[in-house]
């Protein structure tokens, strides 16, 4: 007999996406500092210029999770960006930045080391755009429209976050998708899993449209090469 599933709420579901989207606008920030100016004002520079962007895909957010506007505005009280959040202090920069990088690099973080910064920029990217769309698809699986519009929300959400953070969303996201694919969907849907059947068959449609969307077939992968 299947056990029964215990369902996430909405206020942690909601933090399973905002997280890595805060993590993805620190480290955009992070890539055009210059490492010994304040990083506050440019943070705050940074999230004000993308304001329009954010908002687009604060409405995929709420419309793919079916999330409440109280809590939608979590996102805003805890960005880091309001008039009461204190100033970065560099090292508690670098254990964040370590911290969404998966501590690729040891603490603390040298900002002087431009390559180990970069690297940890890079793997931080990649890591928290693969937490940020299963933040997505898990609350779609839960939460969400039917399997198609679920997925092409998804689809667009990921597109407006790559445009946010200014990475070539076409790589960046088919490779998001593989390692999504690794990490996180082989194990929700084999067999012997907690997940019910039924929820195992929603998972694996959305995954084939998300990934329909996202993942540009490769001209090395074309038959007869």
């Amino acid at each position: 007999m299947e056990r029964k599933t215990v369902e996430p709420s909405e206020v942690s579901l909601a933090y399973d996406i905002f997280a890595p989207l805060w993590g993805l606008l620190q480290l955009g920030a992070v890539r055009e500092w210059d490492g010994a100016s304040a990083f506050r004002p440019l943070f705050l520079e940074f999230v004000t210029a993308r304001r329009d962007s954010l908002a687009r895909l604060l409405t995929g957010i709420q419309a793919v999770a079916d999330l409440s506007d109280d809590t939608m505005a979590i996102f805003e009280k805890q960005g880091g960006w309001s008039d009461d959040d204190p100033d970065f202090v560099p090292d508690q920069l670098g254990a964040s930045l370590l911290m969404y990088s998966g501590f690729v690099a040891e603490y603390p973080l040298d900002f002087a080391d431009a390559d180990t910064v970069r690297r940890v920029i890079d793997a931080g990217t990649d890591l928290q755009l693969v937490n940020l769309l299963q933040g997505l698809v898990g609350a779609a699986l839960v939460r969400g429209p039917e399997v198609r519009s679920a997925a092409s929300l998804v689809a667009e959400s990921m597109g407006i976050a790559a445009e946010i953070i200014a990475v070539d969303a076409g790589p960046a996201l088919a490779n998001t998708v593989r390692s999504w694919r690794i990490a996180h969907l082989a194990p929700a849907v084999r067999p012997d899993s907690n997940m019910s059947e039924a929820r195992r068959a929603r998972l694996r449609a959305l995954a084939l449209q998300v990934e329909s969307s996202l993942v540009v077939s490769r001209p090395d992968h074309e038959p007869g090469r």
